[in-house]
């Protein structure tokens, strides 16, 4: 019968049978290559743990589907991880890891790329191969330039890029038609492009943080907005009451100095 285990003794007494492996929190230093005979493991929790590097031999877990690794001391992965075809969630926040491979593009049922945390100063251009990818969280990484061919990514749902180094609104993100959330705090932002007007399925546009005094008038255009957020901004608060009347869809609008609701 498949089962879940919680450690590596019991996982390897019938390996072919373990589908899911639960080992955060155990101080965990180095994987134990023990685990590789659990050819069928379907999801591997390794979160807050000690490990600095994932071993190539991670590619043999054909079947998996959900791996987590967040909390760790991982600098970099290895090219394996792009073995990993059947992943639909990886999630890698919290570790100092300052380049993905160019792998990472092969799993094509990835859903979930969670990244907040890390170190990353660049992003593959491959990543914009994940087609089926719904949420991307990168958050507080030192990136200063977004994907070029970002619009590929035509079911990404969530996208989270706040205390980046990120110099301006990238504009190819105003081209996923299908984001709900977006969430783009930073401190060199200056200016929202009139184009933020083609995402018509966002539901919150979270902008805390922007330096930005004024929103383009094309921004009312967007009528499934429930929240958006103004907090640290230098949008004067009398513009952000205006603009909460005008506006007649956006629910919620926060301010540093008001919060209107209705």
């Amino acid at each position: 019968m498949p089962k879940d285990c919680n450690s590596i003794k019991d996982a390897i007494k019938n390996p072919l049978e373990t589908r899911s492996l639960h080992l955060d929190n155990k101080h965990i230093t180095e994987l134990n290559e023990s685990i590789s005979a659990c050819e069928n493991l379907e999801v591997l929790y390794l979160q807050q743990n000690k490990l600095t590097t994932i071993p190539e031999w991670i590619g043999v877990f054909k079947q998996l589907k959900e791996l987590y690794l967040g909390g760790n001391n991982i600098e970099n992965l290895p090219e394996s991880i792009g073995k990993l075809t059947q992943l639909k969630i990886l999630s890698l926040g919290e570790n100092p890891i300052n380049k993905l491979p160019d792998s990472i593009g092969n799993l094509k049922n990835l859903e979930i790329l969670k990244l907040e945390d890390a170190k990353l100063s660049e992003i593959p251009e491959t990543i914009s191969e994940l087609s089926h990818l719904t949420e991307l969280d990168l958050f507080r990484n030192p990136i200063k330039t977004f994907l070029n061919n970002v619009s590929k990514l035509t079911k990404l749902k969530s996208l989270n890029v706040s205390q980046t180094e990120l110099e301006v609104f990238p504009e190819a993100i105003c081209h996923l038609v299908a984001l709900e959330y977006l969430a783009i705090c930073s401190e060199n932002i200056t200016e929202i492009p009139s184009s933020i007007n083609k995402l018509l399925n966002l539901n919150n546009l979270i902008l805390s943080g922007c330096p930005i005094t004024t929103l383009p008038e094309s921004i009312k255009e967007l009528h499934h907005i429930n929240e958006l957020s103004l907090y640290d901004t230098k949008i004067p608060v009398e513009l952000a009451r205006n603009l909460f009347k005008e506006w007649l869809s956006v629910r919620v609008i926060s301010h540093s100095d008001a919060y209107l609701s209705r």
